[in-house]
């Protein structure tokens, strides 16, 4: 069963169909930003406040960034070099609980300690939740499922097989992506999924996911409006319009008891299900722009990534990681959006209302890491191609 929420968390449903056909007058338009939507199937110059060419060669030092020429990279020095010469960047770099010769706080035992820093940082002392810890991204990397080159095989026989397969309690649709995708080109079976979930949030955005990547003639644009639903904090707000244009010709179907929907570019995807009362009340306000305004979203992400009482915890984990993945990770943690290091960001501008509760918390804790859910070197092999 899903968990249920307090009624005074959602608007009036019967006030959300009552304006449905004012907001469609808009469809029109969503479906025009389409051409505003950025694709980046080549990594940008970094100097891209003033370049729109790719970025072919790689800055020598920090090797986060590329420039499309020498002339665009000392141009962009000016910027740069705060990344590239941070002292994160040093390879003797230690946390600050080393550096300071003190007890890291993750071993502090003392709770005045603590209570001390609450009541310096809130002005009050009480216990403060860095996020909402449900889990949206999970931490297992994606997997097939199926593997059929090791199971079945991939003869020519194969191909044509029909496969069930039941993703219970799913968490995201990564491991339906993946196993998808492995499939042979010339796969002609059958595939019936059954994806379910306890968590309303879970739930609705896996069925906008699945409904974007299997209805947008564009498999490019759907990817890329996908990608940034799913881990980007921060969105165009053409994302959303286009969202818009999309659903709101099927949310009354969706709304029934249970819906069927032929997607995919020649109609042959049959998408059946079952909405709870609360996904239907979710999926309704999510569809909508967040009433929370993008200025609150990033106090949200500062307040949760940048709490001082997780600065040794963050610590602890860059003494891990290489130099520029500090630096990367630290540009993450102030604005997550998902873009190659230096790609432009003047033109994000809404808070992803599937990442952010409808009161414009964090839904995740401040430990979520997208490259959790996907193998990081099969990701960059997959560049590559």
């Amino acid at each position: 069963m899903e968990r249920s929420f307090p009624p005074t968390m959602f608007p009036s449903f019967f006030d959300f169909l009552t304006s449905l056909e004012a907001q469609k007058e808009n469809s029109f338009d969503a479906k025009l930003q389409l051409n505003d939507i950025r694709i980046l199937d080549k990594i940008p110059c970094a100097n891209g406040a003033s370049c729109e060419k790719p970025g072919l060669q790689v800055c020598s030092s920090c090797k986060l960034v590329s420039y499309c020429s020498k002339t665009c990279q000392l141009k962009h020095w000016v910027l740069h070099k705060i990344d590239c010469k941070s002292k994160m960047m040093d390879s003797k770099w230690l946390p600050g609980y080393i550096q300071n010769f003190r007890q890291p706080s993750f071993l502090t035992s003392s709770e005045n300690s603590l209570d001390d820093r609450r009541q310096e940082y809130f002005g009050e002392k009480h216990q403060r939740r860095f996020g909402m810890s449900m889990s949206i991204w999970g931490n297992i990397p994606a997997f097939d499922v199926i593997c059929l080159s090791r199971n079945e095989g991939s003869q020519k026989s194969v191909s044509g097989q029909d496969f069930s397969i039941a993703f219970v309690a799913s968490g995201d649709i990564r491991q339906l992506v993946r196993t998808v995708n492995e499939l042979p080109k010339d796969y002609t079976g059958t595939l019936t999924i059954l994806l379910n979930d306890g968590q309303p949030y879970v739930t609705v955005r896996n069925l906008v996911l699945l409904i974007i990547l299997m209805t947008l003639e564009d498999s490019k644009v759907a990817t890329e409006i996908a990608l940034h639903i799913w881990f980007s904090a921060f969105l165009p707000s053409s994302y959303l319009h286009t969202l818009q244009s999309i659903f709101y010709p099927i949310l009354p179907t969706i709304m029934q008891p249970f819906f069927t929907l032929w997607l995919g570019k020649r109609g042959n995807v049959k998408l059946c299900g079952a909405l709870s009362s609360q996904s239907q009340m979710l999926l309704a306000v999510l569809t909508k722009f967040p009433k929370f305004s993008f200025k609150a979203a990033r106090a949200e992400i500062q307040r949760v990534f940048s709490h001082p009482e997780r600065v040794d915890l963050w610590d602890r984990f860059y003494s891990n990681t290489e130099p520029a993945h500090r630096v990367a990770f630290e540009q993450f943690r102030g604005f997550p959006v998902v873009l190659p290091f230096g790609a432009p960001r003047g033109h994000i501008d809404t808070p992803n209302p599937f990442l952010f509760s409808v009161k414009g918390e964090w839904l995740q804790n401040d430990g979520a890491n997208p490259l959790e859910s996907w193998d990081t070197l099969e990701a960059i092999q997959t560049g590559k191609k």
